[in-house]
């Protein structure tokens, strides 16, 4: 509630990515910390800002600037300099996830950028070889890469297919219906 204009932080619970009113943060641990409600509440000025110019196929300056913050170190030898990278990356990309719409244009220069923080999720950052159970950091980043890459129309054949899984007038694997 509250006019304030920040993102607030809420309990953790089922996400509602398509309610435009729930703009809190899932308290996790990484949205716990104290940077992430300032980080959410400073992309969405930004984009708010870039909605006023031509969306151009380049991402805006700003969300530049976060990719190149999520790149791992040139010598990736898991030091503090590839602690710290890890670290950024699975932050910046907890926000992504906090906003996805406003990353969804851009979503093609994400993508490896998502897919190298799941990695990052599923490895132990004392023994990167090791391999940690799925987690909800994970997971969310894996739907958020299935939805971001789903093809916008379905398959041919997928739509029309009916419950049986045949399709309409005898196509190829479809079978008659008039056999009940």
């Amino acid at each position: 509630g509250g006019g304030g204009g920040g993102a607030g932080i809420e309990a953790e619970g089922p996400a509602d990515d398509d309610d435009e009113e729930d703009e809190g943060l899932r308290l996790d641990p990484i949205n716990r910390l104290p940077a992430m409600e300032p980080l959410v509440d400073a992309i969405e000025r930004l984009a708010k800002a870039d909605s006023a110019h031509a969306a151009g196929a380049q991402p805006p300056e700003w969300m530049e600037y976060l990719l190149t913050h999520t790149t791992p170190p040139d010598s990736d030898n898991g030091g503090p300099d590839a602690s710290r990278a890890r670290n950024r990356r699975l932050f910046i990309c907890c926000a992504v996830l906090n906003r996805p719409a406003i990353f969804f244009r851009y979503r093609a220069a994400w993508a490896p950028v998502l897919l190298r923080a799941t990695r990052d999720a599923l490895s132990d950052p004392l023994d990167p070889v090791k391999a940690m159970p799925v987690n909800y950091l994970a997971r969310e980043l894996l739907m958020l890469l299935c939805e971001w890459m789903a093809p916008s129309e379905p398959e041919v054949g997928a739509a029309a297919a009916d419950d049986d899984g045949d399709l309409p007038g005898g196509a190829i694997g479809g079978g008659d219906d008039s056999e009940d």
